[in-house]
């Protein structure tokens, strides 16, 4: 599994290599925990896609039989030495870096550029510093992340090629790593011994009123405290929640505290957040290299910002109808200042004419939990009446979201909850989130390849313009899956595997991966034809179950398994049949469905 180091490949990869600090100490602590797991610490440690246009820059494990001719010429080998060196300087392990340099230089025809995991753990585990030690405590996490673009794709792409029992999605977690306190103290902890040495002389009245005069001047030119509580236009009406120099004082000054961890991937973490001593909430951070730009435009991936509008200053109770969990707080850095920011502040923010078009960096979101469990955690016990009620609140909030003009984009068992006893379910995760326009007329669809490949539409794999439709072939995925699991991997296997080999081999926007009722029908024969029809294993004798009664549902216009095949067939109905372009049209279709006998 390759290690990423916080930088792009292009011409300048060099430059975007640890740029402070922090970055390098986050990226050196990435690649201990990652060189500590077992078995990992062996090899020779090589860069991948230094090259490659806007892929994220990655360290690889190599055996000696691999990289067998490529000498102390080799210019990748040579890249790798040095770009450790560099995060190892940058950290401020001199020692560390001097004890590597020793290393390759004791046996230059073996090590003279040959950096060994198992060395660079060593390294790593007698200089880097517990995370304890920092000055600022540990990071906060941030939650799921289930967004990709197509190159995260590319990445992830075959994690469920192999298997029908895969689940196949494709999770991706961001968090935030912490500000670097470190130089400036230590800058100020050098510079004094100098100016106590040096001798105080009395300055003479003309050049005592010079530094007078000077100092007046850099007193007026710092900001005031008002001015400090008022960091962008629109402050006094919207000002944040709370400000602080780290992340830690943010969530004391706003009395929350950080909890357990409850999420965690390659991305980032989730962790409980209690609010006053009630956990009631969640907090989501984004590892330096991944925290997002928060910025009013539409064409940004992902803009959690988006997220905001959700909250409307002349409908207050949208939010609620909309059941989607929405960030209560953005957590925003913008001039070496924290701040936490409701909604409508960080809309005032965006408005800022000082904010330029790449917006503000987002450190993490604070959001209320969602009531119950992942739809996914409880498939296996649903019964058909809740199944039937996920499908009918998912599609009831796609139309409310529709009346706004958003698209969620990433629809799934992982990104619904649904409360048994209450019956209410509720989206998570608007990372994916789009919303149109009115200024904007090309802002009616998007046209970014993302989502979670088994429940994207067809139209987001050829590539083509998407709009609310994706939101609907999404439920109805989801609701096939909750009906038929079975079928749900045959479909995956038959189709959305082979449009996934496709972007492995480079090969974009190649395809539809579409099927009809008639075509679902013959997949599911074809492959009952290769079950025993008595005998066999317990799962052969489940699967032939499930999929004969999946077959007669699907036989009934009546019931709800047609329903979940109509939806999908108007979800990608061709332009002249449905034009989901139309607002008023497609909330008619949504009001149909919720209407639809068989969801009753």
């Amino acid at each position: 599994m390759p290690i990423g180091i916080q930088a792009r490949g292009g011409a300048d990869w060099k430059a975007g290599v640890a740029p402070t600090r922090i970055d390098a100490d986050a990226t050196l602590r990435n690649i201990q925990s990652h060189l500590s797991r077992p078995g990992k610490a062996n090899g020779v440690l090589t860069l991948v896609n230094r090259t490659s246009g806007n892929r994220e820059v990655q360290l690889e494990r190599k055996s000696g039989l691999q990289l067998l001719f490529r000498g102390r010429n080799n210019e990748r080998l040579n890249d790798t030495a040095e770009t450790i060196g560099k995060l190892l300087t940058k950290a401020g392990l001199d020692d560390a870096k001097q004890e590597l340099e020793d290393y390759l230089a004791a046996n230059p025809k073996r090590n003279g550029n040959r950096v060994s995991a198992a060395k660079l753990l060593e390294l790593l585990n007698q200089h880097l510093p517990a995370e304890a030690e920092a000055e600022d405590s540990s990071p906060v996490i941030l939650g799921k992340q289930e967004s990709i673009d197509t190159t995260l794709v590319l990445n992830e792409l075959n994690k469920r090629s192999s298997s029908l029992d895969d689940s196949g999605t494709l999770d991706m977690m961001m968090r935030v790593g912490q500000q670097d306190a470190h130089d400036q103290q230590a800058g100020l902890q050098q510079q004094a011994p100098m100016l106590e040495a040096k001798p105080m002389q009395a300055p003479a009245p003309a050049k005592a009123q010079a530094q007078a005069q000077a100092q007046a001047q850099a007193q007026a030119s710092q900001p005031t405290s008002a001015q400090r509580l008022q960091p962008y236009v629109g402050a006094d009406l919207y000002p944040p929640k709370t400000t602080g120099q780290t992340l830690p004082e943010l969530l004391r000054n706003a009395n929350m505290h950080a909890g357990k961890v409850i999420g965690k991937g390659g991305y980032g973490e989730v962790r409980d957040l209690s609010v006053h001593g009630q956990a009631t909430m969640v907090i989501k951070t984004f590892k330096p290299e991944y925290q997002p730009m928060l910025s009013r435009t539409r064409d940004g991936f992902p803009n959690e910002a988006l997220a905001a509008y959700l909250t409307s200053k002349k409908d207050s109770s949208y939010a609620n109808r909309v059941n989607v969990v929405q960030p209560e707080y953005y957590l925003v850095e913008k001039n070496g200042t924290r701040m936490m920011l409701d909604p409508l502040a960080l809309r005032a923010m965006l408005k800022d004419p000082g904010i330029g078009p790449n917006g503000v960096r987002c450190i993490g979101l604070v959001m209320k939990k969602a009531e119950g469990q992942e739809v996914f955690e409880l498939s296996p016990q649903l019964t058909l009446d809740q199944q039937k009620r996920i499908f009918k609140e998912t599609v009831r909030s796609i139309r409310v979201l529709n009346e706004r003009g958003f698209i969620h984009r990433d629809i799934k068992p992982e990104n619904t909850f649904f409360d048994p006893a209450s019956g209410k379910v509720s989206l998570i995760d608007t990372g994916l989130l789009h919303k149109r326009s009115k200024n904007l007329p090309k802002s009616d669809t998007v046209n970014i390849f993302a989502g979670t490949p088994t429940y994207m539409h067809p139209k987001i794999w050829a590539l083509k313009p998407q709009g609310t439709e994706v939101d609907l072939y999404a439920a109805s995925m989801m609701a096939l899956e909750l009906r038929s699991p079975t079928t749900m991997d045959l479909i995956e296997s038959a189709y959305a595997r082979p449009a996934r080999e496709d972007m492995a081999r480079g090969i974009v926007g190649s395809g539809e991966p579409f099927f009809d009722k008639d075509s679902l029908v013959n997949l599911i024969d074809s492959f009952l034809a290769r079950l025993p029809k008595s005998g066999g294993t317990v799962r052969q004798q489940s699967q032939r179950r499930e999929l004969e009664g999946f077959k007669k549902e699907l036989a009934n216009r009546d019931s709800y398994s047609s329903l979940i095949m109509d939806c999908l067939m108007a979800a990608t109905a061709k332009p002249n049949s449905v034009n989901w372009r139309d607002s008023n049209q497609a909330k008619q279709i949504y009001s149909n469905i919720l209407g639809s006998p068989q969801l009753n």
